[in-house]
């Protein structure tokens, strides 16, 4: 009996081991497979204190992201981000960006026609020869083209390829608007274009709005110039005063205006030019070197004209010789005087025209010189009846004589 006793005791040692050993098998292979098949779950996870929420692995092996079975995204151990399985298809137009087979992430290339891929850097784009659809940025169908800064917009390109700045709908193809109303008040400007060259200075011409300096009580367009003068070095800034060699136009006076800072040396209207100044035409200095050289008109050529005036003052005419202390030289004094010099008494010389200047005929005063030989021709022929009458009367008398 003491020999089954010790053989039913072992019998129970073996089942109790064969126990253990398949409890360890059993949580060891739980925690494999929990390892392998863990879910992750939205709902909030309660964190100890003084702990780390981790998400991740612990072991060498990378994080990855997977969806309908495939991965994704792969996190590996040395911390690249790796997109595993994107797009591919090189130059499809719903996507700029693709991964290659290398896994490498590339720009889509450009394409022909409408919707290519190219995408434009803010820094500029580096086009390669021959890509002549893959420089243009815009759209495709018949919608504007917009350019905004601080979220308003500046530049429109229309669909009819008309350019619009500070205007949506220009009816040009280049069309500017100054939004801001010009303020009232007699010299108000508003500064609308500028071009500017580098000639070691800033070289500019400049096109502003103006009102009207003569007028104080200024609020419409009436009184609005447009003004076209040169600004250098950003000085010569104000139009009507220090701007250079202007041109500007008042459509209500229909008046053209030309000068330099406040000076006006022109101005045209429908039915009056004025010059101030000198005017040359043919040339471009006076023909005149001598007594003439300050002529307001110098023509190098012929002028016609259907009829001239010349103003004459009154006391410059030849009324004097039919004054009675006027001397009227005698006929033997006249003939003697014109056989010597050649000319009429008081009448200017061939030389005297041309010696020393081409332009020293004065038509007033040969008018006057002339009026003056023609009104002593009147004497010399009331004279000569005179002397024919007492002639008449003595010859009369002297046939009467004979008769008796």
């Amino acid at each position: 009996m003491p020999n089954q006793k010790t053989e039913v005791t072992f019998i129970k040692k073996n089942e109790m081991k064969k126990l253990f050993i398949i409890i360890i098998v059993t949580v060891v292979t739980y925690v494999n497979k929990a390892q392998t098949e863990i879910h992750w779950t939205l709902e909030p996870l309660n964190v100890p204190g003084n702990t780390q929420a981790n998400l991740g692995t612990s072991s060498d092996d990378p994080l990855n992201f997977v969806t309908n079975n495939i991965t994704r995204l792969v996190l590996d151990t040395s911390g690249n981000f790796k997109i595993t399985n994107m797009a591919s298809a090189e130059g499809a137009n719903d996507r700029l960006l693709f991964v290659n087979s290398q896994g490498q992430l590339k720009a889509a290339s450009p394409q022909s026609g409408c919707g290519g891929t190219m995408p434009w850097f803010l820094n500029g784009n580096v086009i390669g020869s021959g890509e002549t659809s893959s420089n243009t940025i815009g759209t495709c169908n018949a919608y504007d083209f917009i350019l905004k800064a601080n979220n308003s917009n500046g530049i429109w390109l229309k669909s009819n390829s008309k350019v619009g700045i500070g205007e949506a709908s220009p009816t040009a193809k280049l069309e500017v608007l100054e939004g801001s109303a010009l303020a009232n008040g007699s010299g108000t400007s508003k500064l609308l274009t500028s071009i500017r060259a580098i000639v070691n200075n800033n070289f500019q011409n400049n096109l502003w709005v103006i009102r009207d300096q003569s007028n104080s009580n200024n609020s419409d367009w009436t009184d609005v110039l447009l003004h076209d003068g040169i600004s250098i070095d950003g000085s010569f800034l104000t139009p009507g005063t220090d701007t250079r060699t202007w041109w500007q136009r008042q459509p209500n006076l229909d008046l053209q205006q030309w000068g330099t800072a406040n000076t006006t040396y022109m101005s045209l209207n429908q039915s009056t030019l004025s010059i101030p100044g000198f005017v040359y035409i043919g040339t471009q200095v006076p023909k005149s070197t001598g007594a003439h050289i300050d002529a307001r008109l110098s023509v190098d050529g012929k002028i016609l004209a259907k009829s001239i005036f010349v103003n004459i003052h009154a006391t410059n005419w030849a009324d004097y010789v039919f004054e009675k202390d006027y001397h009227l030289m005698g006929l033997n004094e006249l003939e003697k005087y014109v056989q010597k010099n050649k000319h009429l008494p008081n009448v200017p010389s061939g030389k005297d025209l041309t010696g020393k200047d081409d332009f020293n005929l004065d038509i007033s005063q040969m008018q006057k010189i002339q009026m003056e030989k023609i009104e002593e021709l009147y004497l010399y022929v009331i004279q000569q009846q005179k002397e024919i009458d007492l002639l008449k009367q003595e010859n009369e008398g002297l046939k009467l004589l004979i008769k008796k």
